[in-house]
């Protein structure tokens, strides 16, 4: 296992895989940016370090990585094994994520109403997993990540369920039977969920086993409390947490009509009296219309005189385009910015990204000009760059290619965008 994984940046895996920029490591594994990949400008290849015995098992769940397919699962590309300076190791290629949970945590704690975002994608794919007779494994807010306002889960920790836990360091997230070395089940998953939950409600990282549950608000409370039941037959199952979400609607109490109540003789006959006058009068007007009909059938209505060529107006003349003009936005394309990221916003975070546009109108290339404090928001810039639309600049009377400006300024209340047109 190597001293220093960031000293590899540079190096190239498997032949094809370059380690572009370390992005952070943990005891037995480094994630670096790579790519392109498979029409993706940047994907992130994990490199890991396992043990001889545990070498085919670890390559058989990464093989298995690929053949998964969930919206809220990191879609992994390739797997394979690879050798750097004498170190043989284990990669899976994957989706690039801008970002994960245990990033704002030092800052802030998750509100319920994003905890209440937060949770239904993690069941979901919770409940994909398990139907798959897999385990997450590993569930903690490092790996809780995000690729735009999208929540997704890495893969390639996957294991069996009924897989054994020995050898496996134990963290701060593991359930008490892993800890002891029993085989895994969508229990273990249930209790790290259980943990998450507590820690980024109340930002406190987990200690010695002891969680404040009083601290978190319901429906948490209850759901934290019946993740972290010991006995892992007696901890709720997701579906469980899932109709403790969504409780099943009351349905109203059926309520009791009166019967109608009976109209005194005397209103019965006011009644009939009102209800005879009224259709004498609907009679009555029925015969005057139906008589100034008849007299108005005979007369002839009045000629319209065609319109002649000689008074009409004609139609204006096609507009004729100048010559030479600028061009103009004809469509913008505004970054998806995640509310929890605005949430972190001071004052306002600006980025420059400079577009390349043919002759159409379309996009064809861009690139950063300055990136601003954060290459999260950068990152945002530039995924949107490639949706804008602009009306060509005309020279000599054709269309031309163009260099445009593109001005992002990123606030807590929205984002805001100043096209400025280079060239020509």
């Amino acid at each position: 296992m190597p001293e220093n994984w960031r000293h590899w940046e540079g190096q190239v895996v498997d032949g094809r895989f370059p380690l572009h920029q370390y992005l952070g490591s943990s005891e037995h594994s480094a994630v670096f940016l790579t790519g392109p990949w498979q029409g993706a400008d940047r994907a992130a290849i994990k490199l890991i370090c396992t043990r001889p015995q545990q070498r085919e098992a670890q390559l058989r769940s990464l093989y298995i990585a690929t053949k998964l397919a969930h919206p809220n699962l990191l879609r992994v590309y390739h797997t394979g094994e690879c050798e750097l300076e004498g170190s043989k190791l284990l990669y899976a290629v994957s989706e690039y994520a801008d970002e994960n949970l245990a990033q704002i945590l030092p800052s802030r704690p998750l509100t319920p109403a994003e905890c209440s975002d937060l949770l239904p994608p993690l069941l979901e794919v919770l409940s994909y997993v398990h139907s798959q007779s897999l385990v997450f494994s590993d569930l903690q807010p490092s790996n809780i990540m995000a690729i735009g306002d999208q929540v997704k889960l890495p893969s390639d920790g996957l294991r069996a369920a009924g897989e054994s836990s020995c050898g496996v360091k134990p963290n701060a997230y593991f359930s008490p039977e892993i800890v002891s070395g029993e085989p895994w089940t969508p229990a273990c998953d249930v209790w790290s969920l259980g943990v998450t939950l507590v820690e980024v409600l109340t930002q406190r990282p987990v200690s010695g086993g002891s969680y404040a549950l009083t601290a978190l608000p319901s429906p948490f409370r209850e759901i934290a409390q019946h993740c972290l039941v010991r006995d892992p037959g007696r901890r709720w199952t997701v579906p469980e947490i899932v109709a403790h979400l969504r409780p099943e609607p009351v349905a109203p109490e059926p309520q009791t009509v009166p019967p109608p109540r009976e109209i005194p003789k005397k209103k019965k006959t006011a009644v009939a009296i009102v209800a005879a006058c009224l259709v004498l009068v609907v009679l009555i007007g029925a015969l005057l219309l139906n008589r100034h009909s008849n007299t108005n059938k005979g007369a002839k209505a009045p000629e319209q005189t065609p319109a002649t060529t000689e008074g009409a107006r004609s139609l204006p003349p096609s507009p004729v385009l100048p010559s030479d003009s600028p061009g103009a936005v004809a469509e913008k394309s505004l970054p998806e910015v995640p509310r929890s990221a605005s949430n972190t916003i001071h004052g306002q975070v600006k980025v420059q990204v400079k577009v390349s546009v043919d002759g159409s109108g379309k996009v064809v290339g861009s690139r950063l000009l300055s990136a601003g404090p954060s290459k999260f928001f950068a990152a945002l810039a530039l995924r949107a760059a490639p949706g804008w639309r602009f009306v060509p600049p005309r020279k000599d009377g054709q269309n031309v290619a163009s260099q445009w400006m593109l001005k992002y300024e990123f606030g807590r209340t929205g984002t805001s965008v100043q096209p400025t047109q280079i060239t020509p």
